[in-house]
């Protein structure tokens, strides 16, 4: 008999997931608000080492959340965005170094209107950004949801 993960139970592994990136990026980077909007390079270091560990910790508690299935095989699969979450944050953290401001806070609390922006290039990163976040994680969930089914 072939046994496949329940839609209900994969999303409320994904809620997990993203209510401890939830605390990371809207909760503990509100707090850290006044400090990591300034245009220093240890704001946008900062700014990049909290969004990789909430993106880290989403991957890491959507694998223990399947892992915790024991007909699934190979859930350590989904700890492999990790890698590419790290690669992400030590390009950040190089260009930082070298002398760009590149800081992931500033980028995505940029509203981007045309009449009240001042630099349309942020505005368009911004939505650029979310663009690909938003890309990225619909091809996650359906990747997972794919592989799941298959198992």
């Amino acid at each position: 008999m072939a046994q496949t993960v329940e839609w209900l139970y994969a999303f409320d592994v994904h809620s997990n997931g993203f209510f401890v990136s939830f605390l990371f990026t809207h909760v503990l980077q509100f707090l850290l608000l006044p400090f990591l909007m300034r245009d220093t390079r240890v704001a946008a270091f900062c700014s990049a080492s909290l969004w990789a560990v909430a993106l880290a910790s989403y991957f890491f508690v959507v694998h223990l959340g399947y892992r915790a299935l024991p007909f699934l095989k190979h859930t350590e699969r989904y700890l492999y965005p990790v890698a590419a979450v790290g690669l992400g944050w030590a390009a950040i953290v190089l260009l930082v170094l070298l002398g760009y401001r590149v800081n992931i806070t500033r980028v995505m609390i940029t509203v981007p209107t045309v009449a009240s922006s001042t630099s349309m290039s942020v505005g368009l990163s911004s939505v650029l950004l979310r663009s690909v976040f938003a890309f990225f994680g619909v091809l996650y969930c359906a990747a997972a949801f794919g592989a799941y089914t298959r198992l």
